[in-house]
């Protein structure tokens, strides 16, 4: 088995064990690995948070992007813990003081932690960005007017470029199969600690059903949400109050609960359980009509849809052929074969009348 097979049955080993034990687990994707992110963050009621990366007891590697991530991590005290099993005494050094440089070894470079922020600053927004963004952000009385008409990414790129001005180190997180729920940025501040940002419109906004069944979980796991509209001083002092996300809360955003959705699920089975029952009466009923028919006889029968008839189809067909007396019904005139109708006096074939009044009209007399 590979190696990545063997750290991915490890991570969902990991995910369980946590789990167990009350902790709650979200699986980042692998776009935030390329990025240098761990594999899982967790926050327990009793421990806080924490950031945990797999990795296997010997064949394991640190990617540049990691040692990157992790080290200007470190500056800003954001622990990372490496675990190489589902165990107790692995699930031990979660108390301890981070552990993954114990894991660096020699052919990796590990940069000095001293211009780490600023190298990573510089190339996810430019030499101009923090300038711009302090710039734009000189008390303008239109900016939160302004705002209201602009699209969500637009408010976030100005907004990470404001944070950057002020010396916080921001991520970009994507919505996928992992992280769907997650808010928009993850910030950090060597000073002010983490802050997960989602960014709205003032007016407009609506929560997806991801957010309305994640956030409440992590309110009761003391994880933090702040709403941000704008790029402005006021929209930023709203960083250091308690989280504010449940003041744009409304009760149409709340998401499906699982004891709803299993009540759906019963209410569609037995609807469907019920149009199925109909469907087999109507079908047990034109069986019926069906098979009375057929019993009745006449030219034009209906025969039964369960099976051929006695004798097969062309069976049937020499029978009517051979002019088999049919059944009559009760206190009616038995048919006539040669004029197909009731009475004693039979009439000539419609086939007769047609040939003598098409000789009337051609040759002129009677025949």
């Amino acid at each position: 088995m590979g190696r990545d097979k063997l750290e991915y049955k490890t991570i969902s080993a990991l995910v369980k064990f946590l789990k167990i034990r009350g902790w709650l687990v979200q699986r980042m994707s692998a776009d935030a690995f390329f990025k240098g992110f761990p594999d899982l963050y967790c926050a327990s009621k009793k421990w806080g948070e924490r950031w945990i990366q797999a990795k296997l007891p010997e064949s394991y590697t640190l990617t540049q992007p990691q040692v990157r991530r992790w080290s200007l991590w470190e500056e800003l005290r954001i622990g990372v813990w490496i675990l190489t099993a589902a165990t107790q005494e692995e699930y031990d050094k979660l108390v301890a003081p981070p552990n993954w440089r114990d894991f660096c070894k020699e052919k990796v470079r590990v940069p000095a932690q001293k211009g780490i922020r600023a190298t990573l600053d510089e190339s996810r927004c430019g030499s101009e960005g923090p300038q711009k963004a302090e710039k734009e952000a000189q008390g303008d009385p239109w900016a939160n007017l302004m705002s209201l008409d602009k699209p969500e990414s637009q408010i976030q790129e100005e907004l990470i470029e404001f944070l950057k001005a002020r010396q916080w180190h921001v991520d970009t997180i994507s919505a996928d199969m992992f992280q769907n729920g997650l808010p928009d940025l993850f910030c950090a501040h060597e000073e002010h600690g983490t802050r997960w940002v989602e960014v709205k419109r003032r007016t407009g906004y609506t929560f997806t059903n991801y957010q309305s069944q994640r956030w409440p979980v992590w309110d009761e796991f003391r994880i933090g949400i702040w709403i941000l509209t704008a790029a402005t001083q006021e929209e930023y002092d709203k960083l250091f109050k308690p989280a504010n996300w449940r003041d744009y809360w409304k009760e149409e955003f709340r998401g499906t609960t699982r004891e709803e959705l299993d009540a759906m699920i019963e209410k569609l089975a037995r609807e469907h359980k019920q149009q199925m029952e109909r469907e087999e009466e109507q079908r047990r009923q034109q069986q019926d009509r069906e098979d009375c028919y057929g019993e009745l006889g006449g030219k034009n029968r209906v025969r039964s849809v369960l099976g051929p008839p006695e004798g097969g189809v062309f069976g049937a067909r020499n029978q009517e052929r051979k002019g088999a007396e049919e059944p009559s019904l009760p206190g009616r005139r038995p048919r006539s074969r040669h004029s197909g109708t009731c009475g004693e006096g039979p009439k000539l074939p419609y086939q007769a009348l047609v040939v003598r009044q098409s000789a009337t009209l051609l040759f002129g007399f009677s025949p």
